[in-house]
């Protein structure tokens, strides 16, 4: 059976503390069918297993598979009976499973330990971005747990651990996979726009990721301009921060903020709103009511609103704009006039094109609505 969720290992212990396995490998060998059973037990035969990390709970077993590129990671919980891996597959339990159960059984009664990714002579992918003359480069290198020196990829991850190419012996994770498809066939230079867009979300997944050779964090999160208000001679003050908390660019798209890799989202502003917004505009006390209930609502869905006073009026949505007609006497004629209004008794009403807060609550302008009344 899956397990829900996966716990938190220690580092690799003696298979001696481990209980015994017997429960689990039997269950394993009973659900399993009988293709993914030998093929686990020719997966074991042909060395393919090692082990991530093993504690007395839980097993953590990668197994290579001759011509993919990617070794699943299989984990067994050792006091649950109970197993998940990451390949997905149709079967449950998969050859992975079966193998890692098999291979970890096996050393136990051997009385040894599995070999880790590192005895094996593998070497895991470090994703390495750097500074460079018109934005940010990429390096990929092949690291080994043993204190051997990197080696440089120039080829396809994807086709080196896979043995179809030339290289280092490589284990590669999904995050590492994913990065390569979208690298495409740029393999050196300066990250195109789309390229560096597409690539810092996969990046933020991978376990090894550096900037200029230090270890970065990386988020996918991004940076949003944000709109300020506050208090101005008697009025308020609205400005735009493009690149809030940034304190540096490292190119068109992408900014260190508080030591964390991140891409900037496009601002989504008007072209008189860039040229106007972010060098700040004044409103006067009377425009109250328009700054609330238009421009900022307006603002709010596309980017950031952060309001610091406390004398706009409140809005609501929840009054539509109906059209209010006022009928009075004028010598033998009757004069009508009808206005676009909101709420009953009126709270605003449209002059001019301009929506005119009348009393209490002002209403989020509803400018479709106003005509359709």
């Amino acid at each position: 059976m899956r397990p829900d969720h996966r716990r938190e290992t220690g580092p690799l212990q003696s298979l001696d503390s481990m209980p015994s396995l017997q429960s689990l490998f039997e269950e394993v060998r009973a659900a399993a069918s009988k293709r993914a059973w030998s093929r686990g037990v020719e997966l074991v035969r042909a060395n393919a297993v090692s082990a991530e990390q093993v504690d007395a709970r839980e097993a953590q077993l990668r197994v290579a598979v001759a011509g993919q590129a990617l070794a699943p990671l299989a984990t067994l919980l050792l006091d649950a009976d109970a197993w998940s891996c990451e390949c997905a597959g149709d079967e449950d339990p998969c050859e992975h499973v079966a193998a890692a159960v098999i291979a970890l059984r096996r050393a136990r009664e051997e009385g040894r330990e599995l070999p880790s990714p590192a005895a094996s002579g593998s070497g895991r992918l470090r994703h390495e971005l750097w500074r460079a003359r018109g934005g940010l480069a990429l390096e990929r290198w092949v690291v080994f747990e043993d204190g051997s020196e990197p080696v440089k990829l120039f080829a396809n991850a994807r086709a080196v651990a896979a043995g179809r190419a030339p290289g280092p012996k490589l284990i590669a994770t999904e995050a590492d996979l994913a990065v390569d498809d979208a690298l495409g066939t740029q393999r050196g230079g300066v990250l195109s726009r789309g390229v560096l867009q597409r690539l810092l979300p996969l990046l933020a997944a991978c376990d090894d990721v550096r900037l200029d050779g230090a270890p970065a964090r990386l988020s996918q999160e991004p940076v949003v301009p944000v709109a300020r208000v506050s208090d101005r001679d008697g009025g308020f003050f609205v400005q735009v921060d493009l690149r809030p908390g940034v304190t540096e660019m490292l190119s068109d798209d992408v900014a260190l903020v508080d030591g964390v890799v991140r891409p900037l989202r496009e601002s989504r502003l008007t072209g008189r709103e860039l040229a106007d917004l972010p060098r700040g505009r004044v409103f006067r006390a009377d425009e109250a009511g328009v700054l609330a209930s238009e421009l900022l609502p307006d603002l709010a869905k596309r980017i950031d609103v952060d309001v610091r006073t406390s004398r706009l009026p409140r809005t609501t949505r929840s009054e539509p704009p109906r059209v209010r007609v006022d009928v009075r006497r004028d010598g033998d004629a009757l004069v009508a006039r009808a206005d676009v209004v909101y709420g009953d008794p009126p709270t605003a009403r449209v002059e001019a094109g301009r929506l005119v807060a009348l009393q209490g609550v002002v209403p989020v302008r509803d400018e479709a609505g106003e005509r359709a009344a």
